[in-house]
């Protein structure tokens, strides 16, 4: 995707934050990229053709691709035959055991690197890394940095991925001009390197800010959703629904003060058995968050309340008081596990 921007740039009514057109042909071109650097001794040992395969196991991927797409460990001939027969352009390089690594790279405007940072790749996906951790760039690593810096035209953000051989040394698998997803890591450390790019193109001082300890990021799928309705009020109720164990429910009051930025009233009931002034002001929650708060001191429904609202939802942690909303009135319920579904998380 990078070398397509940087082709057409000229038929865009937009920069390009990006390298040059060389430099990112180099990089989408895995056989462009072992020629390139082929007497710089950083790059695994390549084989021209199956026939020069002197050893297995042996790395294949695609001359073109991205993330793991066609990339396969081949052991002996018979599986290179079988895997060379669907005519695609790969590459075959000696296979690297090590673990895998990722640099993340920022190059300013003057061509000077400013940024490196190492992490590694501790759970992949597809390709993807999923879970990866910074660790203290080793100098062997820094050289090839240097190195790709010092032969190739970059600007903004790249990175390039490293394994370790047999012998234990480093050797550059591929380098992208592009943002990889998991370089999230560094702007919670305090670098954020695709706004650096952005910085760097509009030709703002580049200062580099890290915070300097360990971090780790998981990703992972995570829930989003869309409800198909309206509602014109918010009624809800306080313990295990606002409280949790004792304590604010974090995610219901996220989802209290997105409602407040809509303007939309949030009614209160509550059955609290103490002093709800004093445990609303030992949790440091406002009492004038809430348009209306309703304190029952007896057991009388909560849907008689809740039918006093003009297109009401209510939120309870106990079955028993949403089905009776749910059945005298028929508005939407909710338990406090449902409250994800009510936050729109793009707001």
């Amino acid at each position: 995707m990078p070398s397509f921007f940087a082709t057409h740039e000229t038929e865009l009514n937009a920069q390009v934050i990006g390298s040059d057109q060389f430099t990112n042909e180099i990089a989408r071109s895995k056989r462009r990229t072992s020629e390139f650097f082929a007497d710089d001794g950083i790059l695994p040992a390549y084989y021209p053709t199956p026939d020069q395969v002197d050893q297995y196991p042996v790395f294949v991927k695609p001359v073109v691709g991205a993330g793991s797409q066609g990339i396969a460990v081949i052991t002996n001939a018979a599986e290179m035959d079988h895997k060379l027969a669907d005519g695609k352009d790969y590459l075959i390089t000696e296979y690297l055991p090590g673990q895998e690594y990722t640099v993340d790279c920022f190059t300013d405007r003057f061509g000077k690197l400013c940024f490196s940072g190492f992490r590694e790749r501790k759970r992949v996906k597809n390709g993807i890394s999923v879970n990866t951790a910074n660790l203290d760039l080793p100098p062997a690593v820094a050289s090839i940095a240097s190195l790709l810096n010092q032969k190739l035209n970059f600007r903004g953000v790249w990175f390039f991925q490293v394994k370790k051989n047999q012998t234990g040394e480093y050797r550059l698998m591929e380098f992208a001009t592009r943002v990889a997803g998991t370089m999230c890591l560094y702007r919670n450390l305090g670098t954020n390197l695709p706004l650096l790019s952005i910085y760097d193109r509009l030709n703002y001082p580049i200062q580099i800010q890290e915070n300097q300890y360990h971090i780790e990021v998981d990703r992972a799928l995570s829930n989003k959703y869309q409800l198909s309705i309206e509602y014109q009020t918010l009624v809800i109720d306080f313990d295990d629904t606002i409280t949790l164990k004792n304590k604010i429910n974090p995610l219901t009051m996220y989802l209290l003060y997105q409602v407040q930025n809509q303007h939309i009233p949030i009614v209160l009931i509550t059955r609290h058995q103490y002093d709800l002034d004093k445990t609303l002001q030992r949790l440091n929650i406002d009492p004038h968050l809430f348009t209306t708060i309703h304190h029952l001191t007896d057991r009388s429904p909560k849907s008689t309340i809740v039918a006093q609202y003009s297109q009401p939802i209510f939120i309870d942690d106990s079955f028993i008081e949403r089905d009776n909303v749910l059945q005298e009135i028929g508005c939407p319920v909710f338990d406090v596990t449902a409250i994800e579904g009510l936050i729109n998380w793009q707001a």
